[in-house]
């Protein structure tokens, strides 16, 4: 063989072998750098587990373990441990009340994991961060991050959202919206059925029927009292199977208290007695405290055993701690010990536990009970006969009231809507997708140029539209308010020249006293009347009580007395609901001047307010005894050009609100079988 062609054999084979070699040492470097990367991991995971089991007992030793574990992740560029210790070492300073340092280190963990696709931990940031504005009371930001961390698990298909639905419905509970808690609770009861989670279905269990227990109106509310006995059932279920004595215990106090709310005294006393006995087991003085209250009340307001409520109220003081909580059972301990004695008459006693209540609810800034106990004061002063300093301390709870009001109005402006659309969330993003992957293959710059081009154009010509579209709508709403406001105007005269009619004839009759006391309410009436007329809505209350007046005058004109019946159904809360000023009593007036004024005998007018079938609306009938529709149209034959203008105008104004609020409100005028008129009007709340 040549000696050239066997040294190009010898050069190939001596290639191979070192391209092989090369190769070799590759693979063995890189299994060693995987050995070596996990069992750092496992170093890093092990001290992860440190920083967690000192994070409540040793901060600084915690921290020690994690800015170790943080050291040793970034010089092995382990990204998943590395935002897993800024998590633990966020949520260290959450627990220690640095907020501003734990929001740094939650996003610092969230960048990473996004680089990691660590996507629960990831999920877990967002719901920390959720609950670190739940704790400074930014419940829109908290709602914000627990729907981030919802999405985030929904668009991985990560069944772990349980607990961020419960943090939500607990925020909710704090802001007193207990149906919205509830769709919280219910989100999380459904997640951890699905994932066979026995703890966390009871979590949302005892939850949902704490919302329904604070949903019972009253005594007869079976509706949702029934439901919160059956969601409390079955969390005692579950966490007897677990032997939870704690929680079991906590599940009884409540069913007790459900059971005091609907004063079914044989079931609470029985419940009561039980956490009672469970409780002085655990040695658990804070929750006494609170059963012994509830024996209290359950003895004070349903059995009414004044004596063995006084027991149950001193055994509930000797269990009751200094934390915040438990000062506000101490509190209220006092009150209720307070009303025993007024009721003996043993005002001296009342006195000194009152003052004893406020004192506490003064130093922990309780409103609620200060109204309370303001309120139980001036009973006590009235009792006594000292009126004047009665009246100062009811206007002191009355103003208190009023800020109780005020800040529960603050919560609910506060509180984001309970709205998340799943399908549509997940269609979004997979159009995203979609769009993402179109513009990837769209090298040419001109073309995205264009298009973007297009698209803002598009973008402003819908912009000058809705801008256009929200004048015009603007436009239309003031010339409709206008108008309204032009044909109340008209009706003010209208009343005023009726009134002063009927003075005059009163003064032509020589009803002197009569006098004195029309032209006393008139003045009330015009006071009123002036002051509804600077408004577009007043509450249905301010009308009955200008209707209450109007009556009254209507009463002193004629000399025949006639009966007027106000019949309000309970639901309706006068105070909430709105109505165009001077919406009934037009109907009123009518009633009284064509229909009760030409009968002889038993006058009779019927004012009753009720709710439709229809949702979010409610009637209002008028009905008179009078002469009827027909006789009275023939009555007023002989008068020449009559026209009824106030109602004429009423309904004038109610086809305006109809435009304007987009709303469906009926006037319907009818004569009952048994005589009279009746004139139903079908409104809903401005």
């Amino acid at each position: 063989m040549p000696r050239k062609k066997l040294f190009i054999i010898l050069y190939d084979i001596l290639k191979k072998i070192s391209l092989l070699f090369s190769l070799l040492i590759f693979i063995f470097f890189v299994k060693c750098s995987s050995d070596i990367s996990y069992d750092k991991s496992i170093e890093v995971e092990s001290l992860i587990d440190s920083t967690r089991k000192y994070r409540f007992i040793d901060i600084d030793k915690s921290l020690s373990f994690s800015r170790e574990a943080v050291s040793i992740s970034s010089e092995h560029n382990l990204k998943r441990q590395t935002a897993a210790t800024y998590k633990e070492i966020g949520t260290i300073w959450l627990n220690a009340g640095n907020n501003d340092s734990a929001k740094y280190y939650y996003e610092k963990s969230i960048k990473l994991c996004k680089e990691a696709g660590d996507h629960e931990t990831r999920a877990k940031n967002l719901h920390n961060i959720g609950n670190l504005y739940d704790y400074k009371y930014e419940y829109n930001k908290a709602f914000d991050y627990y729907e981030k961390a919802i999405n985030v698990r929904d668009s991985f298909d990560i069944q772990q959202s349980e607990i961020t639905y419960n943090n939500m419905g607990v925020v909710y509970q704090s802001l007193e919206l207990f149906e919205k808690a509830n769709d919280a609770f219910f989100e999380s009861l459904k997640i951890s059925e699905k994932n066979k989670n026995k703890i966390e279905i009871a979590t949302a269990c005892t939850n949902i029927g704490y919302c329904f227990l604070n949903m019972v109106k009253n005594d007869k509310d079976t509706s949702h009292s029934n439901l919160a006995v059956k969601y409390f059932q079955k969390s005692l279920d579950i966490y007897n199977t677990f032997n939870d004595s704690n929680n079991v215990a906590l599940v009884l106090i409540n069913i007790g208290d459900l059971y005091r709310k609907i004063k079914a005294k044989d079931q609470a006393l029985q419940y009561t007695q039980k956490a009672e006995k469970l409780l002085t087991k655990l040695g658990d003085k804070d929750n006494l405290s609170i059963v012994f209250l509830n024996n209290g009340l359950i003895q004070k307001d349903i059995i009414g055993n004044d004596t063995l409520a006084l027991q149950y109220f001193s055994k509930a003081l000797m269990n009751t701690e200094k934390s915040l909580f438990q000062v506000k059972i101490e509190s209220e301990v006092y009150e209720r010990t307070g009303e025993i004695y007024i009721k003996k008459n043993e005002l001296t006693k009342a006195k000194k536990y009152f003052i004893m209540a406020l004192n506490i609810a003064d130093s922990v800034n309780d409103t609620e009970r200060q109204q309370s106990v303001y309120k139980n004061l001036s009973k006590l002063y009235e009792k006594s006969g000292q009126f004047e300093t009665a009246y100062k301390t009811l206007n002191k709870s009355r103003i208190l009231y009023d800020s109780i009001f005020t800040e529960q109005n603050n919560k609910t402006i506060i509180s984001a809507p309970y709205k998340y659309d799943f399908k549509k969330e997940k269609q979004e993003k997979e159009n995203l997708k979609k769009i993402n992957a179109v513009q990837k293959q769209k090298n040419n710059i001109q073309q995205i140029l264009i298009i973007s081009i297009v698209i803002a154009v598009i973008f402003l010509l819908i912009i000058f539209f809705v801008i256009y579209r929200l004048n015009k709508i603007k436009q239309f709403n003031i010339h409709q308010l206008l108008e309204i406001k032009s044909l109340r105007t008209q009706m003010n005269p209208h009343l005023i020249g009726n009134t002063l009619s009927a003075l005059q004839d009163i003064i032509l009759d020589k009803r002197t006293i009569d006098a004195v006391r029309f032209v006393a309410m008139f003045s009330k009436l015009m006071r009123q009347l002036t002051q509804n007329a600077r408004k577009n809505t007043i509450t249905l209350e301010s009308e009955i009580k200008f209707i209450n007046l109007f009556v009254a005058i209507q009463k002193i004109r004629w000399k025949t007395e006639f009966v007027f019946i106000n019949k309000i159904e309970p639901d309706i809360d006068t105070e909430i609901v709105k109505i165009p000023p001077m919406l009934i009593q037009p109907y009123i007036e009518n009633a009284i001047e064509h229909g009760l004024r030409h009968k002889k005998e038993k006058r009779k007018l019927i004012l009753s307010i009720y709710e439709d079938k229809k949702p979010d609306y409610i009637i209002i009938d008028i009905i008179d005894n009078g002469i009827g529709l027909k006789r009275s149209s023939e009555l007023n034959k002989n008068r020449k050009n009559h026209v009824s203008t106030s109602i004429i105008n009423i309904n004038e104004r109610i086809s305006l609100f109809n435009k304007m609020y987009k709303t469906k409100w009926l006037v319907k005028i009818s004569a009952p079988k048994k005589g009279g008129t009746k004139i139903s009007i079908r409104v809903s709340n401005l």
